[in-house]
């Protein structure tokens, strides 16, 4: 969808910050383009049906608000130059959706999902989790300091948003 307003407006500003550090696709085309990793999103649901290495399961709701779809250009949108690059566009994307249609998601659900995409063999999970003035929100603690997901943490890197709401938060 933002891809859409970007080359409706002209603008690229998804990728602005590569200049400025230096990013290029050919970064990414020389490392293998990530053929060989698998992702794990624990996000909305991928709703973007051209993203065909996305998979999806058990997830606790279908329900979708594009999010999903955005990270995932992120992470294994094509070097096509038609949006988004990703910076492994050949990787596979395992996804697990926690939220519920009220786009609220418990403590539990993180927890089963990050325990469902690490059973799918992600060495990178990231989590676009974000409670509304916080940072980093303490009780999260709880969960990552589980031992089942310390267990985890020994053999994946989880990325975690640090915040959503694009404000100086605690």
């Amino acid at each position: 969808y933002y891809d859409g307003l970007m080359q409706y407006s002209g603008a690229d500003a998804p990728d602005y910050w590569m200049a400025q550090i230096g990013w290029s696709p050919k970064l990414t085309q020389t490392l293998g383009s990530g053929k060989d990793a698998t992702i794990g999103l624990l996000d909305f649901t991928v709703t973007d049906p051209t993203a065909g290495n996305v998979k999806t399961f058990n997830s606790t709701s279908d329900f979708g608000n594009d999010h999903g779809s955005a990270v995932a250009s992120l992470m294994v949108g094509p070097h096509d130059g038609q949006g988004t690059m990703g910076i492994a566009p050949n990787a596979t994307v395992v996804a697990y959706n926690p939220f519920d249609a009220t786009q609220t998601a418990s403590w539990s659900d993180i927890k089963s999902g990050i325990l469902a995409l690490a059973a799918h063999n992600a060495s990178v999970i990231n989590m676009s989790l974000g409670v509304s003035g916080w940072t980093l929100r303490p009780d999260g603690n709880k969960v990552l300091n589980d031992p089942a997901l310390a267990m985890i943490a020994q053999n994946s890197v989880l990325v975690m948003a640090a915040g959503n709401d694009g404000i100086s938060q605690t």
